[in-house]
């Protein structure tokens, strides 16, 4: 279907290099760095592209090398790359499941938890679902990643409110914090380690 337009504008006196850049490391576009051209005689810079009018997306903007957000753009997310802007396409909506959930909700405790595998300490966010102190049952244990992103951003306390009980059976979530060295770099065996077998 045909897409809606967008439009990027800045305003960079003296720049000489202003261009949108995707934060995300796919961007359905095709076009994760877009120029933007300058209007002859000014210091306004801009670009227009087609968007699913249904679409949503985060970028930053980018002048001669320097990034932040849009600051004409109220809306802001946090990314693993830092602040981002969020365009928002006329039809997106969001989506029922990061909404607060009706009726009973579990909750999001703060666990210090110490490893001898990593020789650390870090602070662990759990959730645990509604009903989790009237017995004694084992729950299903969810790992995520960039968990304070998840919670703090994705809503993802949310999210579990709305599907546990319904859609899915009721679990216990930990949300580990970000370690970029743990999860792709030279860390990775033991982070692997000290999740089997400490956590």
């Amino acid at each position: 279907p045909a897409g809606a337009l967008a439009q990027f504008a800045l305003g960079a006196p003296g720049a000489d290099v202003a261009r949108k850049r995707s934060v995300v490391a796919f961007d359905p576009s095709g076009e994760a760095h877009l120029p933007l051209r300058r209007a002859p005689g000014t210091d306004f810079w801009f670009v227009s592209v087609e968007r699913d009018p249904k679409g949503h997306w985060e970028y930053v903007l980018e002048v001669d090398g320097t990034q932040s957000t849009d600051p004409l753009n109220p809306h802001t997310v946090g990314s693993i790359f830092g602040p981002a802007s969020e365009l928002r396409m006329p039809q997106w909506q969001s989506p029922a499941h990061i909404e607060p959930a009706a009726g009973r909700t579990g909750r999001i405790e703060a666990v210090p938890f110490a490893s001898s595998i990593r020789g650390d300490e870090r602070e662990l966010r759990v959730y645990l679902p509604p009903g989790y102190d009237d017995g004694t049952a084992d729950y299903p244990l969810l790992l995520v990643n960039n968990g304070h992103l998840a919670l703090d951003e994705g809503r993802f306390d949310h999210t579990l409110d709305n599907l546990v009980g319904t859609r899915v059976e009721p679990l216990v979530a930990v949300f580990l914090p970000r370690s970029r060295d743990e999860l792709g770099g030279p860390k990775v065996a033991d982070y692997t380690r000290m999740l089997a077998d400490e956590l």
